[in-house]
């Protein structure tokens, strides 16, 4: 009977470790992940000197800013802006995509998932043998299975 109830207790001491890693390790995925994504990625300094640009023509150049040809050019030169940027937004997605696959194929999760499900067949184990040998003690009947999970 002791043996039963210290290996069963070891084998619930291992599923609360098992419980304390899985979730130390999911929180350091995330962190990870979120520090990917937070890189930096050059889009606000383009974006500050689009307007720095347009801000200096506009100040030295104030009668053409009512111009028809001048505002197509700086319609012209937002819409490669965006594009730009739509581009870059793509590119970063298709990165983090990536990242979020590697790290979902890492293997770790299976080696938790395998180190669990041995120790709840320890458990079954434990409970079968608990079970047999309470049968042999009621009925005198011993019980010939043997369970290996």
């Amino acid at each position: 009977m002791g043996n039963y109830y210290s290996d069963g207790m070891c084998q619930f001491a291992n599923i609360r470790s098992l419980r304390s890693r899985v979730f130390l390790n999911l929180m350091e995925t995330q962190t990870q992940f979120i520090k990917f994504l937070d890189r930096k990625s050059g889009m606000q300094k383009k974006l500050n000197d689009f307007c720095e640009s347009y801000n200096r023509f506009a100040s030295e150049y104030p009668h053409l800013m009512k111009n028809d040809e001048t505002r197509d050019e700086l319609l012209n030169r937002l819409n490669m802006l965006s594009q730009q940027f739509w581009e870059i937004i793509k590119q970063r997605k298709d990165e983090a995509l990536q990242e979020r696959n590697n790290q979902m194929e890492g293997g770790w999760v299976q080696i938790e998932m395998a180190n669990l499900t041995s120790a709840v067949a320890r458990l079954v184990e434990l409970e079968f043998s608990r079970f047999s040998t309470n049968c042999a003690l009621l009925t005198g009947v011993v019980i010939n299975e043997e369970v290996n999970l």
